[in-house]
């Protein structure tokens, strides 16, 4: 347990001096404690891959630390055909205990998607699978998005299964152009989602959410209040689609707005500082919902004016 605990919190070190000093040989030997300790230490970045495998036992049985090792692998450039040996040999030969999660099935598709030369790669077709599923694409995707260390795949791989379209799966690629790529090529996304007269009705939380987020996050990170004009504009919208911005909404943008209070003294632009207060006045006539008392005192001790409601 204890190792596992140190493994959650990659304290490499503190792992490998347990495993030298403090775990009796006999214990070592057991194959559950082992794969905690190697688990422990594949979530460092700097381990390589040549330690990790000389640890191994042969099937391992954690899913978690074989999708940690395929990463390391990708990662570390290692030779396809070695990468191909370790799946199979966990995967799919008689012996392999386990069975693939969608982790597993993004890094590998990653790993076939860098590897080949065919012009006509079909991202989900090379772990057989096809996007009819729309499920299980979709969760597919989103660990997919994890792993891609950029953009490109990622949008390579959208283009592959935008059709047919649901929310989900353009609030993931919004996600990704976010994390990875560029806010205009999230907001074209979302255009295009609901430029398409049949989603009409299905612009959800799940396409509203990722981009005013998004947003939040960037005027967050680079203390810049004008980004608050792109969140007012996709508030607008959530409120004219589904008549109002859901909880997980409202609780960030007030975290948002706590912080840029909190970086300019609550001195925000006056089209930022309207939105600002009739976004405020918004949420204090929302029902059932309870913002955090921690951001509205941020905003109070920095002269922004809260509803009395609120």
């Amino acid at each position: 347990a204890l190792i596992k605990a140190l493994g959650k919190s990659r304290n490499t070190s503190s792992i490998q001096k347990l495993w030298d000093h403090e775990i009796p040989k006999q214990l070592k030997e057991n194959q559950d404690i082992l794969e905690a300790f190697l688990l422990g230490l594949s979530m460092n970045e700097s381990i390589t891959i040549d330690a990790l495998k000389e640890k191994l036992p042969k099937q391992i049985k954690s899913l978690q630390l074989a999708n940690n090792v395929l990463l390391n692998m990708v990662k570390n450039q290692v030779p396809y055909d070695q990468f191909e040996s370790f799946y199979n040999t966990q995967f799919l030969g008689t012996d392999a205990q386990l069975k693939p999660n969608n982790e597993t099935l993004a890094i590998k598709i990653y790993s076939n998607h860098i590897s080949t030369k065919n012009p006509d790669f079909q991202f989900l077709r090379s772990v057989s699978k096809s996007k009819k599923d729309i499920n299980s694409t979709n969760a597919i995707f989103e660990q997919f998005i994890k792993v891609s260390p950029n953009i490109e795949p990622i949008r390579n791989f959208f283009k592959e299964i935008e059709e047919p379209k649901d929310p989900k799966k353009y609030g993931l690629a919004i996600q990704g152009e976010f994390l990875k790529g560029s806010f205009s090529n999230a907001e074209e996304i979302f255009k295009a989602f609901i430029s398409d007269p049949k989603n009409a009705s299905n612009i959800s939380r799940a396409i509203l959410e990722p981009v005013i987020f998004g947003f939040c996050e960037l005027a967050i990170k680079e203390k810049d209040s004008s980004y608050l004009t792109k969140v007012d504009l996709y508030t607008q919208i959530s409120k004219k689609t589904r008549g109002e911005i859901s909880f997980p909404s409202a609780s960030k943008i007030t975290h948002t707005l706590a912080i840029l209070a909190k970086n300019n003294k609550g001195k925000f632009a006056p089209n930022n500082a309207k939105f600002v207060e009739n976004f405020l006045q918004d949420l204090a006539d929302m029902k059932d919902f309870s913002p955090s008392n921690r951001d509205l005192d941020l905003l109070r001790q920095n002269n922004v004016k809260v509803p009395e409601k609120l």
